[in-house]
């Protein structure tokens, strides 16, 4: 946003900046331009009114709704059900084994024998580009539990 403010042309053409993935709502005015976050899971709607004054100003409003405020409309909501039952089919599928007990819960913290195991298999996956190091944001393995030997699920 800080860009935009500065380049000529845009900073008149961009008066919002959606942003993607956050855990908290967040609205901001940076330079020029509106920055909104409706938070995470799609528990808010964000409603953005933009209009131009007669004497071309331009004016934003910005309204967040929880999304129970909407009613749901049948044919997505069936979509979105059709579409969990496959990827919870797919995630309980056994992708490897697990030869010892580890843990997730301190991933972000310290050392993981899980997120090890994962980055071994992702690096072996990739030999043939002849990759030498794997590397995985915390974040992404952050499952918060507990692994016994045996089975492991992609969920």
């Amino acid at each position: 946003a800080v860009f935009l403010a500065k380049h000529q042309e845009l900073s008149e053409r961009t008066p919002i900046i959606l942003g993607g993935h956050d855990h908290e709502v967040y609205v901001e005015e940076v330079g020029n331009s509106m920055i909104t976050k409706m938070g995470v899971d799609g528990e808010k709607i964000g409603v953005i009114d933009i209009w131009w004054t007669e004497s071309g100003e331009r004016k934003t409003s910005i309204s967040v709704l929880p999304c129970e405020e909407f009613p749901r409309e049948p044919k997505a909501e069936a979509f979105a059900v059709e579409k969990a039952k496959g990827l919870e089919r797919a995630m309980s599928l056994p992708i490897m084994e697990l030869k010892q007990a580890g843990s997730t819960k301190k991933v972000r913290f310290e050392e993981s024998y899980i997120a090890k195991f994962l980055l071994k298999y992702l690096k072996y996956s990739l030999f043939d580009r002849k990759v030498d190091v794997a590397m995985i944001q915390a974040g992404a393995v952050r499952a918060s539990a507990d692994y016994e030997p045996g089975d492991f699920i992609l969920g």
